[in-house]
């Protein structure tokens, strides 16, 4: 996993919302962060209403006890380190309940997948610390289902019980990892008959915080803080193309699309769709055939239930969805593909049509794998991920002492923030405003700083008005005025800087 996705760790400019859960990290070197910074007593818990400040308390403790200094670097290592971690966790619970050629054939199905790559060196959704939850998860799952029996089993299944709680601690949308949970303890009742008991145990452990946190802001009148941002408004993608989404998800085409400003050809695309159901397909009828003489079909079968079932889920969470939420469902197919790969070894007929479809789906993901390889070292990127953003958090750094930077459109108060490794008072986004001019000149009449800059990204057409009523609030000012931007304030891509110093103190 390092060697396929920290290569030129910095090569891509920084995302805004990869960068989300960076801001409540300074608060643990005495920063006073208030971007995606919900404090309870002070202390940084939720990023947003419906995610944990998990990995910005991970990061804070790197900032407070290794070095204090934000870089993209060290953010992203920390990203790629989760999944690491979570594929060594996953080899090491499922031990010997795995077999080698399962085992390897696991491990090649992940570090194939485009989507898993990219949005583990870009944790944009987040997704890495839920993806290493997973594979602890599927981890136990095949433990118990496939291990030795003993007591030690009902500690596992409270584990597993925690570490589905934890994922939805994380981040809410995880909710639907019940039903991962719920087949999970159905397919292995027979192992130990009050083991749904520590699984709902573990369960309820894991969300306490998560429950007492709801019930408090419903007793303040708030309602539940977790279902704050809900929504009847799911979006408006069709079944086909949602079904061919979540089926094409290895070959990474949207996290491709997303950050490098490519897609690749629509071939690779419904190749990997078709590849993939048939393989599941195949599972599902062998395990019917086997019935309860192949505990790893058996098993098999019901990660592939798993894997139908988020699929039916993800659609009804009320908000909109997208890549970073299906990819919830990864890797519950692979570890069904890996337990029956030496499962089918007594019908050898399917077993050739098994491994062939196994090995074209290998095949065909090489040279897009090669190709997100070359653009992790190139640093080819889209407009979001343009190299100007880190230009632009060095620019940021180098001032942070004696000027004022304005967002006046969405994409790059994340970045100037870190940037300025967590001053206080340094970035301002009055765009969430409804009249963004009147907290533009709240700012500038406050501040005592000589230049401010303001910084347009163009990311979101529906911020173009709060736009430019920022500038104009400052270009009608006669406190400020426009004044050229310094030579390397030009030169920042699709970046707009506005350059306004006080009035009579000239560049």
């Amino acid at each position: 996993m390092v060697l396929l996705t920290a290569v030129h760790l910095d090569s891509q400019g920084a995302y805004y919302d990869e960068l989300h859960q960076a801001p409540a990290a300074f608060h643990y070197i005495g920063s006073h962060p208030a971007m995606f910074t919900w404090p309870h007593h002070g202390i940084p818990l939720l990023n947003m209403t419906y995610s944990a400040a998990i990995k910005s308390t991970i990061y804070g403790a790197y900032l407070r006890f290794v070095d204090p200094h934000f870089s993209i670097t060290s953010w992203r290592l920390l990203g790629i380190a989760f999944v690491a971690a979570g594929l060594f966790c996953f080899f090491m619970i499922a031990g010997d309940s795995l077999r080698f050629q399962s085992a390897a054939l696991f491990g090649l199905l992940v570090l194939s997948d485009i989507s898993v790559l990219v949005t583990t060196r870009h944790d944009w959704g987040p997704t890495a610390l839920a993806l290493a939850l997973r594979l602890v998860f599927i981890g136990l799952w095949l433990s118990l289902a496939l291990g030795a029996t003993g007591k030690s089993q009902r500690w596992k299944f409270a584990l597993v019980g925690l570490v589905a709680a934890l994922s939805i601690l994380e981040k809410v949308s995880s909710i639907v990892l019940i039903a991962p949970l719920g087949i999970l303890l159905i397919t292995t009742r027979n192992r130990d008959k009050t083991g749904w008991r520590w699984a709902i145990s573990g369960l309820m452990l894991g969300t306490l915080p998560l429950l007492v946190g709801n019930i408090v802001t419903y007793g303040m009148g708030r309602g539940f803080i977790s279902l704050s941002e809900a929504t009847t408004d799911r979006g408006d993608m069709g079944t086909l193309a949602y079904i061919y989404d979540y089926l094409s998800i290895g070959q990474g085409q949207l996290p491709r699309a997303l950050v490098f400003g490519d897609m690749p050809n629509a071939w690779f695309g419904w190749s990997e769709a078709a590849a993939l159901t048939a393989l599941l397909i195949i599972i599902c009828v062998a395990a019917i055939r086997r019935g309860e003489s192949g505990a790893s079909l058996r098993i098999a079968g019901a990660l592939v239930a798993t894997y139908a079932a988020l699929a039916v889920a993800f659609p009804l969470i009320p908000h909109p969805t997208f890549v970073h939420h299906w990819i919830i469902a990864t890797p519950f197919q692979y570890a069904a593909i890996a337990l029956a790969l030496p499962a089918l070894k007594d019908n050898k007929n399917t077993r050739r049509l098994f491994v062939a479809v196994v090995v074209f789906l290998i095949v065909m993901r090489i040279p897009n794998l090669s190709n997100v390889e070359q653009a992790f070292a190139s640093g080819k990127a889209s407009d979001r991920y343009d190299a100007a953003y880190n230009t632009l958090m060095r620019l940021a750094a180098a001032r942070s002492k004696d000027a004022l930077f304005i967002s006046s459109d969405w994409g790059s108060a994340t970045q100037i923030y870190c940037g300025s490794n967590g001053q206080d008072d340094f970035v301002y986004e009055p765009f969430w405003n409804a009249d963004s001019a009147q907290p533009v000149r709240d700012i500038t009449s406050q501040t005592h700083k000589r230049v401010l800059y303001v910084v347009t990204t163009g990311i979101g057409a529906q911020f173009a008005d709060s736009s430019a009523a920022t500038i104009d609030a400052l270009t009608q000012s006669r406190t400020w005025q426009s004044s050229p931007v310094e030579p390397e304030f030009a030169n920042t891509g699709p970046i707009q800087i506005r350059k306004f110093v006080r009035s009579g103190e000239g560049n």
